[in-house]
């Protein structure tokens, strides 16, 4: 089987080893799918990533957008989490996992204004935890109720970047 453009995307963005937040996540599985033949499968197996030209069965998370949104996004040029908001970008099953492959570009990430995860604790106690705003900036802690994850903060986080918001804030 070729490799599709979005294979070739993706392995190209994609950092070959992981640390951090991402790592925590192995083994995992997510498709990527930008309609007709353009879909592939990122595995990370003991923190490492690798790109597969075709879709496998049953993976813990289903990424669907435009090719053009993969390109930007690979080019660090949109956050996933943009993409996800504005409804670019679509995912079925493990939002989390999904939303912590945007550590694992090449691009470091993205800007300082693009949503950062991390991970603390030791092996069976870990939190899982997502970081936006300038490195410095004075921090607000939002947490989540049972049933919820850190996503549903993402429409408020994304909020405190509009210049609106950030005018009355100072």
């Amino acid at each position: 089987m070729l490799p599709s453009e979005l294979a070739g995307v993706l392995a190209a963005a994609l950092v070959p080893s992981t640390t951090g937040a991402l790592r925590s996540w192995s083994p995992a599985s997510v498709v990527f799918d930008a309609g007709g033949d353009q879909v592939c499968t990122v595995l990370l197996r003991g923190g490492e990533l690798r790109v597969l030209p075709k879709a496998i069965a049953r993976p813990d998370s289903t990424v669907r957008a435009e090719l053009v949104t993969f390109r930007t996004m690979a080019a660090g040029q949109l956050s996933g989490i943009d993409a996800f908001i504005s409804r670019r970008l679509t995912v079925r099953g493990n939002l989390a996992l999904a939303m912590q492959l945007q550590s694992a570009m090449r691009v470091g990430g993205g800007p300082a204004q693009f949503p950062r995860f991390g991970v603390v604790g030791e092996a069976g106690r870990r939190t899982h935890y997502l970081e936006a705003g300038p490195p410095g900036g004075s921090p607000v802690v939002l947490l989540h109720g049972l049933g919820a994850t850190s996503a549903s903060m993402l429409p408020l986080v994304r909020s405190w970047r509009s210049p609106r918001c950030r005018s009355r804030t100072g």
